[in-house]
């Protein structure tokens, strides 16, 4: 979102600023910052590359793969939430369309993450039926989990 603003400058004359509010950011720095999101995530990356490494089954280590993709999918649907009791974000004109797109940008993008680190373990065991089911089907669920549940979730809040 963009706003401009009329600003003389020195010279007498008025020239024209730009200054944007970028939802992105926030969430961003809320994940980063805030110390629940970021923990809670790199928990579950490293415990389910955990599981993965450890289990000699492959079939079991995809099922495990994929849950975890799922948990952090899923706990970071609240970091929506996570200033809503904020009231200086009133104050900033910002439709809540582009929140909520920001927030299943940051999401879909930490999905993939974890898919491509997981697909990377399976690389390091030398499994690579493994590697091609977790790196397609990793990033087809985080696609589809997104588009057909977080998506539709963020809608009615």
């Amino acid at each position: 979102m963009y706003f401009f603003v009329s600003v003389p400058s020195g010279d007498g004359t008025e020239g024209t600023t730009t200054f944007s509010i970028e939802p992105d950011y926030l969430y961003q720095i809320s994940f980063l910052r805030s110390g629940d999101y970021l923990g809670m995530y790199l928990r579950l990356v490293v415990i389910g590359g955990i599981f993965i490494w450890v289990i000699p089954n492959i079939w079991i280590k995809m099922i495990f793969a994929i849950l975890f993709i799922y948990l952090s999918v899923f706990q970071m649907m609240a970091l929506y939430q996570h200033h809503r009791t904020q009231m200086w974000l009133d104050l900033y004109p910002v439709n809540p369309g582009l929140k909520q797109t920001a927030v299943i940008g940051i999401i879909r993008k930490l999905g993939y993450v974890q898919a491509f680190a997981f697909t990377f373990l399976f690389i390091f065991q030398l499994e690579w039926l493994g590697t091609m089911i977790i790196l397609i089907g990793g990033l087809s669920f985080v696609w589809a989990y997104i588009k057909l549940y977080v998506k539709p979730k963020l809608d009615k809040v």
